[in-house]
C-alpha cells in the first residue's frame, strides 16, 4: 500500500484515503464522519471504515487500522454518518470541501471544515455518468 503522510486534518485525510482503493474494491471501504467526546468535550471526526476495521492516519505517521469496536470505545463515538466513495466523492464536488457535510457535525469542527477537491480522476469519471 501506498503511503499517505497525514495532513493534521481528519477530514481531508479520509476522503484522500480513497485515493489509494481500487475501484473494483471499493464497496468494501466506508467514509465515516462522526461525533466523538473527549474530556473537553464533543468534537467531530473522520476515518475509513472497511469491515470489522477503521483505517486512521495520525500526525507524523502511517495509515494503520485497528479493530472497529475497540475503535468506537476509545474515541467515544455517539453519532455518525457512513457514506460509500461515490456519495463522498459527490458532496464534495457538490460542495466544494472535504466535510464535515452535515452541520450537526460541522459545528464542532473548530473551523468548519477543510476546503478542498477530492481529484480522484476515476472515482469523478463515474460520477459525470450519473
Amino acid at each position: 500500500m501506498t503511503e499517505i503522510r497525514p495532513t493534521h486534518s481528519c477530514f481531508d485525510d479520509a476522503i484522500e484515503f480513497f485515493e489509494l482503493v481500487d475501484l473494483d474494491k471499493a464497496d468494501a471501504f466506508r467514509l465515516v464522519h462522526g461525533l466523538c467526546y473527549s474530556v473537553l468535550g464533543p468534537y467531530a471526526h473522520a476515518w475509513v471504515e472497511e469491515g470489522d476495521r477503521v483505517w486512521q492516519g495520525m500526525p507524523g505517521r502511517r495509515w494503520f487500522a485497528v479493530d472497529r469496536v475497540w475503535f468506537y470505545a476509545a474515541y467515544n463515538v455517539v453519532e455518525r454518518t457512513v457514506y460509500t466513495v461515490l456519495e463522498a466523492a459527490k458532496l464534495n464536488r457538490d460542495s466544494g470541501h472535504y466535510g464535515p457535510w452535515d452541520p450537526r457535525y460541522r459545528k464542532h469542527t473548530g473551523g468548519g471544515g477543510i476546503v478542498g477537491k477530492f481529484e480522484n480522476v476515476k472515482v469523478l469519471a463515474v460520477l459525470e455518468k450519473k
